[in-house]
Parts: C-alpha cells; sequence; structure tokens
C-alpha cells in the first residue's frame, strides 16, 4: 500500500534553481572554453562578471508569492479524476489538487475509483480522512473512463470542469 502521508520537499524552488544556474554554467563554461583567445579575453571577463552577477541574482532571489485579490470573482470549479489501479499515483496527484491557491469554496475535487483490483480503495479512504474536502465515488468498471466521468458529471457544481487523466 502507498504511504499514507505526502511529505513535500521544502526546498523545490530552491533545488530547479541551482539546476538551472549548473546548466547555464556549464553550458558558459563550454563555449567559453572554445573561445578563449587572446583577442578575447577581455571581453570573456567581462562576460564572466556579468554572468555571476546573474547567478547571485539567481540564487539569492525569492519567489513572489501569489497573492489573490479578493474583488476578483473566481468561478466555481470541479476537478474530476477517474481512476482505475492508480494507487502508487493517486496520493501525490490529490495532496497537489488539495494545495492549489484556489478558494475551497469554490473547488470540487472528486476521484472516481473505476472498479480498481489495486489498493487504489484504501489509498482513496485515507486520504478522504487527510482531505475531508476530496470527494470520492466508487463504482463498479463500465464504461471505461468517459463512462467515470460520466458517473460523477451529475453532482459537479464548478461552472468550470477540468479532467485529469
Amino acid at each position: 500500500m502507498g504511504r499514507s502521508t505526502y511529505q513535500p520537499s521544502k526546498n523545490i524552488s530552491f533545488h530547479r534553481r541551482l539546476k538551472a544556474t549548473i546548466v547555464v554554467l556549464l553550458v558558459w563554461g563550454g563555449v567559453s572554453l572554445l573561445h578563449w583567445l587572446p583577442e578575447t579575453q577581455w571581453l570573456m571577463l567581462g562576460l564572466t562578471a556579468i554572468l555571476t552577477v546573474q547567478t547571485l541574482r539567481m540564487l539569492l532571489a525569492k519567489p513572489a508569492a501569489a497573492v489573490m485579490e479578493s474583488e476578483i470573482y473566481l468561478p466555481p470549479v470541479s476537478i474530476l479524476v477517474p481512476a482505475k489501479n492508480e494507487s502508487s499515483v493517486l496520493a501525490d496527484l490529490v495532496y497537489s489538487l488539495c494545495q492549489l491557491n484556489y478558494p475551497s469554496d469554490s473547488l470540487d475535487i472528486w476521484v472516481v475509483d473505476d472498479g480498481s483490483t489495486d489498493e487504489t480503495p484504501q489509498v482513496l479512504r485515507e486520504l478522504q480522512t487527510q482531505f475531508p474536502a476530496l470527494q470520492v465515488h466508487r463504482r463498479e468498471s463500465k464504461g471505461g473512463k468517459s463512462g467515470a466521468l460520466n458517473a460523477v458529471f451529475p453532482f459537479t457544481q464548478g461552472e468550470i470542469i477540468l479532467v485529469c487523466v
């Protein structure tokens, strides 16, 4: 059975920036080695200084948090997830959906267990205890993904319907 709680890394954005910085430095370093001629040394030193400053800015920059204005109308959104034998990825997906920066009273998340034969029903029960707003519909497999989506479509309340497949 999958893990019961999902613990995201707190340094994901830092590691992404660090990887991007390393790639940029490696590419630039390779190109600069090809062009390191006596005539271009001053140009290369200038580019090195500029790139060093930019690298430091990238590493030290703090990503701005998204701020939602309360006066903006945000339509209700329903997210539908048909799931058959998806126990290995379901916890991560539901955690990500429940962490969306969208008002929870306007967000309707449905997972349809389409007759799974693995641990998907148990994982969904655990996820429902962690995320009470998560709505789960269990059904016997008849009709595939479209049948699963059609089974919960009448219960959705969103003006916008998103389907995760």
